[in-house]
């Protein structure tokens, strides 16, 4: 798993959004349609690229892959932004206790 895809997980944690979500988005997407043969028959790599481009969860979506930096820049940005996550999910499940 990359560090971006680890990212898209972070983010989908701290907007309360689970796989089941993602996974009912990209059914009702795929079957919006029932006769259209072409719709249901679109592999989900395909309609995730496509709900991540057009739809997301009600129109709010992780931040797009930075371009024009290099992997290393990446990889330190979501580094950065997973520690400052983990710091905050750990102190809200501390105060839940």
């Amino acid at each position: 798993m990359s560090e971006y895809e680890r990212y898209q997980l972070q983010w989908m944690i701290a907007h309360d959004h689970s796989l089941q979500d993602l996974i009912v988005e990209l059914t009702e997407m795929q079957f919006s349609d029932p006769e259209d043969d072409d719709r249901i028959s679109t592999p989900v790599s395909e309609l995730f690229d496509e709900w991540v481009a057009d739809v997301g969860f009600g129109s709010e979506i992780w931040a797009a892959r930075p371009s024009g930096e290099s992997v290393r820049e990446q990889n330190r940005i979501f580094i950065e932004w997973s520690n400052a996550f983990w710091l905050q999910y750990s102190f809200l499940v501390m105060w839940e206790m």
